[in-house]
């Protein structure tokens, strides 16, 4: 009689095991998470590229300043720098102009560099390409910067 009991008591409990309201839940929450992705603010193009611009700058920067601090750290050739390096933080950067574009991967635009003491002018060049890895197509972004000219925020 007691293996009867124990052999109902556990067909009742794996039996209620699977509620029917865990499977609501999660497609409640799927379609929670698809509403969340679809309400992300969408930037514009110029948005996108000063964001990665100024990334791409601060990470110049910040290897300018640790070549100076350590001399055998050395990425690169020895060159004239890109920017008038006296402070490390950027605190703007604006685009002059509209992008000229060189060829169906390359585009040059005249930037502004704004620092707490100095305004840096230089040419931004954007090259982008697509590759594709395991099948999937992937979108590359390289930046380089040239040199025009610089500013001391007292001289405007």
């Amino acid at each position: 009689m007691k293996q009867f009991v124990y052999i109902i008591i556990s067909t009742l409990v794996f039996a209620c095991a699977k509620a029917p309201s865990k499977e609501l839940d999660m497609e409640a929450s799927e379609t929670i998470e698809a509403l969340e992705e679809d309400s992300r603010p969408i930037i514009s193009e110029n948005e996108a590229y000063i964001i990665l611009i100024t990334q791409k700058l601060q990470e110049f920067i910040d290897k300018e300043t640790l070549e100076k601090s350590h001399p055998d750290f050395s990425s690169r050739s020895k060159q004239n720098s890109v920017l008038s390096i006296k402070d490390t933080n950027i605190k703007e950067v604006n685009f002059i102009g509209a992008f000229q574009t060189v060829s169906d991967s390359i585009k040059t635009v005249k930037t502004e560099v704004v620092f707490a003491t100095t305004i840096d002018t230089i040419i931004t060049t954007i090259k982008t390409s697509n590759i594709e890895i395991e099948g999937e197509l992937l979108k590359t972004t390289k930046i380089t910067f040239d040199t025009i000219g610089t500013k001391s925020i007292s001289d405007l």
